[in-house]
């Protein structure tokens, strides 16, 4: 095998029914020479120089390796090793921890040359802290991300990636343990992906896990971090759950070398390295190849709920709709003017027309001068004054009296037709031999307007 240096942690995740009283150093040897990080959780050994409390044997155990040295990490203790090469292959323990039992389940790194863990469970909760240690102070340090995001990763329990390439961790689901808040939703997976940049310290929602594991999740057993994504197996099938691309895989056929990782589980570890799979024991170290051909896509991992694009862009859409309701105000209003406009046009204009076959109301012996001047209009004659004062009944009265009658109800007429049609109904001429006398007549334009108001029913 090719020399390569691997800075990060496999997640092989083990339960152990047996005590593996020492593991070979020379599998040590192998893993540290190589420089390959390797993840040994719950395998229950010692190694000569080391004198590791009693809770060193009841927890998960990872070994971590980067360019500064390999080291073994005891899950929900806090407690670090370091390997010491100045005698034989020993742990030292380099940590000063005195509190333990809030991390149980944490998922333990390195990134950069740092050692860190995240989440884990303990103190009636589930959390999400991220802590780093420092090497000076041989202590952890929590360091403040963005928001918390519940991680514990068990035998089958959380799917967390670790992309050590782009610095990036991904949850695909977790579960808010809180025992200190009464709810019945509280020990529910939430089937939410989300992703922890290392650069910037910040958590980023995905989308919802979403894909036919679904109902197998609880069956899913974590085997190898591999640069195609994470290995799990469910149900004797095996899956790469490639996050960074939201893609997951099939193995095309059962692979029997593969079925051989999930047997001996109890004695030994799983690591990918170089395109390979390792399976080691107390002895030997065993490798299946990793082939990418050999595995079909399938579907996508997650995806983002129509709602959450509701949610996340709930001021964006309220200024859209603004917008719309304006726009739809404004061209409402607009034609709604215009229509207005029209039907007062439209009124003015049947006013109008209707205005010019109407006549106002006039009296009985106002009607009756109309009818002689209108008869005789019509046969191209004038009326004259003895003919007013005839249809008016002032034949026998003064001249006086005859000439203010006449006057009143020709005056009346022409005002009242006035105010219609803005000019007088009957018209006067004087006679051409006597200047003092008059005649009187309605000409075409005004009889017009007589026959059609008559035709209209409006006399």
């Amino acid at each position: 095998m090719n020399k390569m240096v691997l800075k990060f942690v496999f997640g092989f995740i083990i339960y152990s029914q047996t005590c593996l009283s020492q593991l070979s150093q020379s599998v040590i040897q192998s893993i540290h020479s190589r420089g390959e990080a390797v993840t040994t959780p719950n395998i229950k050994f010692t190694f000569p120089g080391t004198k590791p409390a009693a809770i060193f044997h009841n927890h998960t155990h990872h070994l971590i390796h980067n360019e500064v040295g390999t080291f073994l990490f005891t899950n929900g203790t806090g407690h670090l090793y370091q390997l010491s090469e100045k005698d034989s292959l020993s742990f030292i323990k380099i940590d000063s921890t005195i509190f333990w039992g809030y991390n149980n389940g944490c998922f333990p790194f390195t990134y950069q040359n740092n050692i860190y863990n995240l989440g884990g469970s303990g103190l009636w909760r589930v959390n999400g802290q991220l802590r780093k240690f420092n090497f000076k102070s041989h202590e952890w340090e929590i360091i403040p991300l963005n928001k918390e995001i519940p991680v514990s990763v068990n035998y089958k329990e959380g799917l967390i990636y670790y992309n050590q390439e782009n610095g990036e961790i991904y949850s695909g689901y977790y579960i808010p343990a809180n025992s200190a808040v009464s709810n019945a939703d509280n020990y529910i997976p939430v089937l939410e992906c989300h992703r922890l940049n290392l650069k910037t310290l910040t958590w980023e929602y995905l989308g919802d896990f979403k894909n036919k594991l679904l109902p197998e999740l609880k069956n899913i057993i974590t085997l190898a971090h591999t640069s195609k994504g994470l290995l799990v197996s469910s149900n004797m099938n095996f899956y790469l759950l490639n996050f960074s691309e939201n893609t997951i895989y099939l193995l095309n056929n059962q692979h029997q070398n593969l079925q051989l990782l999930l047997k001996g589980m109890d004695s030994s570890f799983v690591y990918y390295r170089n395109g390979y799979i390792f399976k080691s024991d107390a002895q030997t170290i065993d490798s299946v190849s990793f082939n990418k051909d050999q595995w079909k896509r399938i579907g996508s991992l997650y995806a983002k709920p129509f709602s959450y694009f509701l949610k996340e862009w709930k001021l964006y859409w309220i200024s859209i709709l603004l917008l719309l309701i304006a726009l739809a105000y404004y061209f409402f209003l607009k034609n709604y003017k215009k229509t207005i406009i029209k039907n007062y046009e439209y009124k003015k204009q049947l006013e109008k027309e209707y205005s010019k076959n109407q006549l106002p109301h006039f009296s009985e012996s106002e009607e009756m001068l109309i009818a002689l001047i209108e008869k005789n209009s019509m046969l191209d004659k004038k009326t004259t004054i003895e003919e007013i004062n005839q249809c008016l009944g002032l034949q026998n009265r003064s001249i006086a009296i005859q000439k203010a009658q006449r006057h009143k109800n020709i005056s009346s007429i022409n005002k009242k037709f006035a105010e219609i049609h803005k000019k007088q109904l009957i018209i006067n001429e004087k006679l051409p031999m006597d200047k003092r006398s008059l005649l009187y007549f309605i000409d075409s334009e005004n009889l017009d307007i007589l026959k059609k108001s008559r035709m209209n029913g409006t006399t």
